[in-house]
């Protein structure tokens, strides 16, 4: 068995949306994910119940390590606040991904804003949103003779109403001379 290390972050109260995709990526490229989707048929059952034949015994065990490898896997990558909402599923994988779900997709029913808000940086505020939309209005607004001093206001790492308006000074200069 192949030893698991964790590429992404484990599933936290506020990254769901995120989390969902790169565990259901991990779980396509080991080919589980049927498992999890319900694509996959449930665990088979013998013909005879009571009785399974060698063959059926065989079908029921790869079907049940496979289960057991899709369950560990996601519990591996849960937060320990998270794991009180899959007790007692851990050996239902279709049962494990509908109650993380139920659980995240009811509180914070728009997905996109989850994706967006675990794509900004940490510090990220709503002062310094207002003021790279000012920025960029100020930008926008520029007429197409100055699509060449626009682009170059586009490489700058911050864009900041003071930098803004030294280029801006900066450009009238060159300008004039």
């Amino acid at each position: 068995m192949t030893e698991y290390k964790q590429t992404f972050p484990a599933l936290s109260e506020s990254n769901y949306g995120l989390w969902s995709e790169n565990m259901k990526a991990l779980l396509k490229t080991k080919g589980l994910w049927d498992l999890v989707s319900g694509i996959m048929l449930p665990c088979p059952t013998p013909a005879i119940e009571g009785k399974p034949t060698g063959d059926e015994k065989e079908l029921l065990r790869a079907w049940k390590v496979k289960e057991e490898e899709v369950t560990g896997l996601l519990w591996l990558a849960l937060e320990d606040g998270q794991k009180v909402y899959v007790k007692g599923k851990e050996d239902d994988a279709v049962e494990f991904w509908k109650a993380l779900q139920a659980v995240h997709l009811q509180q914070c029913p728009d997905k996109g804003m989850q994706d967006l808000k675990a794509l900004r940086p940490s510090d990220y505020t709503i002062k310094k949103l207002n003021a790279e939309l000012h920025s960029m209005a100020l930008i926008h607004a520029l007429p197409a003779e100055y699509n060449t001093f626009v682009s170059s206001l586009l490489l700058l790492s911050d864009l900041n109403l003071k930098k803004l308006q030294a280029a801006f000074q900066s450009e009238e200069t060159h300008s004039i001379m």
